[in-house]
């Protein structure tokens, strides 16, 4: 979901000009887009992020993004501040679509303070504030290959002891099915014959759409797209697993 994510950016910063720098030390602008799942994962992103501002010797930092999960930590801020000032925005999961205005906003003022674009802390009385979703339609990076990713849904909502992600990722929103077709018609319009659907438990998609349309039909939706040669998906709770959706599985594989 990470890599979707950056081809999401990728695309956005495209479209407002920007093109891929040789390395960070000779970028205007250098966006980590980061996890929080793991310990190790936030580990090596402040060290990255020293690493960057170490490369810039001549003492003209670009504009460092610190995108994704870990933005959505209140304890990242708080390092930010104290101990990692040249990182200069701070944008959520929900929010990278508003990344190029705001980089666009500092490079036009050097002396602007951190610039956050996050998400309220999720609580059962702030479901719908601390929701994050994309809008529909934003720009992606074309990547190598044959396989693509297409996110299906946002956030989850199992909880497990665990796991981090309803926290930082918000409750569990599914994409419209119509829109999440289309993607994939393009996608294949475009040369790629693999997709694979992305959500933090996708068994459970549909479940928040109140329209009996669950994973199995979008399943079979796209199964039905002329030049798709693969569905992969991930990641899914057995829990969600339904009967449905082994008779999906077992008859389209009995149609190759």
């Amino acid at each position: 979901m990470n890599e979707r994510d950056s081809q999401t950016i990728e695309g956005l910063l495209r479209e407002r000009g920007f093109s891929p720098a040789p390395g960070a030390e000779k970028a205007d602008v250098v966006v980590v887009n980061t996890c929080a799942v793991r310990q190790s994962a936030e580990a090596k992103v402040w060290s990255r992020l020293g690493q960057i501002a170490a490369s810039c010797k001549n003492g003209k930092l670009p504009v460092i993004v610190l995108s994704g999960c870990m933005a959505q930590l209140p304890e990242t801020l708080e390092r930010i501040k104290k101990r990692v000032p040249y990182v200069k925005i701070v944008t959520g999961p929900g929010h990278i679509d508003r990344l190029p205005e705001l980089v666009e906003r500092v490079l036009h003022d050097r002396s602007e303070k951190l610039v956050t674009a996050i998400s309220p802390a999720r609580s059962e009385s702030r479901r719908s504030d601390s929701t994050q979703t994309l809008p529909e339609k934003l720009p992606r990076a074309k990547v190598l290959g044959v396989s693509a990713y297409v996110t299906i849904m946002y956030g989850c909502d199992n909880f497990c002891t665990y796991c981090i992600v309803p926290y930082v990722r918000g409750p569990q929103v599914s994409r419209d099915p119509q829109f999440i077709i289309e993607e994939v018609e393009e996608l294949v319009c475009l040369g790629y014959t693999e997709v694979t659907l992305l959500g933090q438990n996708v068994n459970a998609y549909g479940m928040d759409l109140k329209t009996n349309y669950g994973f199995s039909d979008l399943l079979q939706d796209i199964d039905q797209i002329p030049g798709l040669n693969r569905i992969r998906y991930f990641t899914s709770h057995p829990r969600d697993f339904s009967r449905d959706m082994v008779n999906t599985i077992r008859n389209a594989g009995a149609r190759l």
